[in-house]
């Protein structure tokens, strides 16, 4: 500061106009972090009762749902049931849905179910293929490089 009024051709007028240009750009940064501030806590605010809900549920255990959908179908192979009916039974809630549609997804991917989806509007349904549990067979599993 002291440099610019100093320096040769310096004046008064130069030193607050650095002054004004300094205290404009440190505003524009104040009024940029203030923005940013208020959308995380407006965003905090909106996501700590999601957060705080979620935290009341139990776990959550891929396996466990995986094997509630499998007992939940009818042993008969042929028999195709609405993933709505499933997933509704014992009154399940909304989070729980979530969680055995995911875990009926993973069922899918290891041929324990196969999808059908809806022929126009409806829920999609399943169709058991095998209640084998490929996480129970990995169980016992020893990689060979433990053998030894």
């Amino acid at each position: 500061v002291e440099a610019v009024y100093d320096a040769p051709g310096g004046s008064y007028e130069a030193l607050v106009r650095q002054h004004v240009a300094h205290y404009m750009e440190e505003s524009r940064k104040f009024v940029s972090d203030t923005e940013l501030a208020r959308r995380v806590q407006a965003w905090e605010a909106r996501m700590r009762p999601v957060l705080d809900d979620e935290e009341r549920h139990p776990p959550f255990d891929i396996h466990e749902y995986g094997s509630e959908v499998l007992h939940r179908l009818p042993v008969s192979k042929k028999k195709v049931v609405q993933f709505a009916e499933v997933a509704t039974e014992n009154n399940a809630q909304a989070y729980e849905i979530c969680r055995l549609f995911l875990a009926t997804l993973q069922l899918a991917n290891a041929g324990n179910v196969e999808i059908i989806p809806p022929a126009g509007e409806g829920s999609l349904s399943l169709r058991k293929l095998s209640d084998k549990m490929h996480h129970e067979a990995m169980d016992d599993f020893r990689a060979p490089s433990l053998l030894f």
